[in-house]
């Protein structure tokens, strides 16, 4: 949304004020950010294709880095004005965070499972005559 529908996003999502000397700023940084959307879908794809164990740990670190992105620019933006902005995406953000740590989960359970249940069968082998 906020790369291909970039003005768009900004009016009536992220509802921002670009009728400011910033709105070509603010644009910038919320397309930037769409591009790097992207691109994380893409290499997510590429990853879950030719390296699944790398896409299910990328699954439980992007969570952790958007934790701490939100909390180092909470700390940076201490000093300045608040935001009129109503940032309209923060949910799908947080669905999209919430699938990621579970599907996470999910599969650490799935592993852990699965391990111990060939643990439990080759204990059971019948022994060679």
């Amino acid at each position: 949304m906020h790369t291909i529908l970039l003005h768009y996003s900004a009016t009536n999502i992220a509802v921002l004020d670009l009728s400011t000397s910033t709105a070509r700023d603010q644009l910038k940084l919320l397309g930037a950010f769409g591009i790097s959307n992207l691109e994380t879908g893409v290499a997510m794809i590429l990853l879950a294709l030719f390296a699944r164990k790398l896409a299910l740990i990328m699954l439980g670190v992007i969570p952790v880095i958007y934790v701490i992105g939100y909390y180092a620019i909470e700390a940076s933006s201490e000093s300045t004005p608040s935001s009129s902005a109503r940032w309209g995406g923060a949910p799908a953000l947080v669905v999209y965070l919430a699938i990621s740590l579970a599907t996470f989960i999910a599969a650490l359970i799935v592993m852990r499972v699965t391990r111990a249940s060939r643990w439990n069968t080759a204990d059971q082998l019948p022994a060679e005559q």
